[in-house]
């Protein structure tokens, strides 16, 4: 079974070693890699260079993972990768990505409310942190502006991220019974 995103296109070259790949009775599912488009440009850093995704498998061996954003496959049994990308269009302009910042950050908010605390050095560490890493340490600073952007993206995500489990927890606390 072929899995994909309607933001993501199969090429030739892949399609080919799909083929192949579906012949064989050795692995039980492939990583693809997937180039990774940002406003149009190829992104070669900024942490979007290594993006592997479980998404071709034989359906009696998987199952979807248990996350509200950024779901995925598991595999029971041996996976390999394929050679070949698939190409992942995402975010075609800045209002597009403004709208997937503020629904993801929601969603991993919930998923993480109960397992991460939040205050406001909080928010500020994890956003610098996120900065830097995008930026620097995954080399964001290599795609120009683009880079630049995402990588400020990636920083209001997390900032978000953590203010809204913020937001939840103390919501949670004011609707105790025991507050007093």
């Amino acid at each position: 079974m072929l899995s994909l995103d309607a933001d993501e296109r199969v090429t030739k070259e892949l399609a080919e070693e799909m083929q192949k790949a579906a012949g064989s009775a050795s692995l039980d599912g492939y990583w693809i890699r997937r180039d990774n488009y940002f406003l149009g440009k190829l992104m070669r850093g900024a942490g979007w260079q290594r993006d592997y995704q479980m998404r071709l498998f034989r359906k009696s061996r998987a199952r979807v993972t248990d996350r509200l954003v950024h779901e995925g496959f598991e595999i029971d049994g041996r996976a390999g990768r394929l050679s070949s990308p698939m190409r992942h269009f995402t975010c075609a302009s800045l209002s597009a990505a403004f709208q997937k910042l503020n629904e993801y950050s929601s969603l991993e908010a919930i998923e993480y409310a109960g397992s991460r605390k939040s205050s406001g050095g909080a928010v500020i560490l994890h956003a610098l942190s996120a900065f830097l890493r995008s930026y620097v340490s995954r080399k964001g600073c290599r795609d120009g502006m683009h880079g630049l952007v995402l990588s400020l993206l990636n920083t209001a995500t997390t900032t978000l991220l953590y203010m809204k489990i913020w937001e939840i927890q103390r919501n949670e606390k004011m609707q105790s019974p025991d507050r007093r």
